[in-house]
């Protein structure tokens, strides 16, 4: 049994061979360098055995050693296919769709401002946990369900922002008993930080290539 482990607000990825680390505790993205860089990837090679560069990486709040939280670990498929790729029939939009759209829209936006963005994923979660589990997402209605969102979304008069975007179109899409996923993403030269929702391998608002231009460092 390993002595240490992750802590459980961070993720990370390995990007040129180097670690970056999504904290969703505080929000923020972040690179190592010297003697700590080099614990975690000795960490990521060893294990969680007591060491002294576990000890050290403890002390700074990367790892710790309290007992595992019992939860989903979520994970993705590699993206093959985009539904703004797909070919499809333009979406009506109805005044309800519309006044949907928009209240999860600037719902999304308050949400973000007014809370951290572990309690706002947490919050999304347990909603995505109510729907039933083992049912497969139906493909061609997420993406009927996705198209009318973004045609609808096209029209609210909000900034285009990728992680208010995403959080408003889970909520929509989990509303209509369709469990997908926030993936986040980044590239490191120069260090940019994108996410996107998807199910399964496809992408439902980005394009394929800009997503896979980014290595996923969290999925939630």
């Amino acid at each position: 049994m390993s002595d240490y482990r992750l802590h459980d607000d961070l993720s990370f990825c390995l990007v040129d061979g180097h670690p970056v680390l999504l904290d969703v505790g505080d929000d923020r993205y972040f690179r190592l360098s010297g003697r700590t860089e080099q614990a975690f990837l000795d960490f990521l090679r060893d294990g969680g055995r007591a060491s002294e560069g576990n000890r050290h990486l403890a002390s700074i709040g990367l790892l710790t050693d309290t007992p595992e939280a019992a939860s989903e670990v979520m994970s993705t498929q590699t993206a093959s296919q985009s539904v703004l790729e797909l070919p499809s029939q333009p979406e009506r939009r109805s005044f309800g769709l519309l006044a949907e759209v928009s209240a999860t829209v600037y719902g999304a936006h308050y949400r973000l401002k007014l809370r951290k963005l572990k309690n706002v994923l947490r919050q999304a979660a347990a909603c995505r946990a109510r729907l039933p589990r083992g049912e497969q997402t139906d493909r061609a209605q997420v993406t009927k369900a996705s198209l009318a969102f973004l045609s609808a979304r096209a029209l609210v008069p909000v900034e285009r922002c990728c992680l208010p975007d995403s959080l408003a179109m889970l909520t929509y899409l989990t509303r209509r008993r369709l469990p997908v996923n926030i993936v986040f993403g980044v590239v490191a030269d120069p260090f940019a930080a994108h996410c996107w929702v998807q199910t399964a391998d496809l992408v439902l608002n980005d394009t394929l290539g800009n997503t896979r231009a980014h290595t996923v460092i969290g999925v939630f």
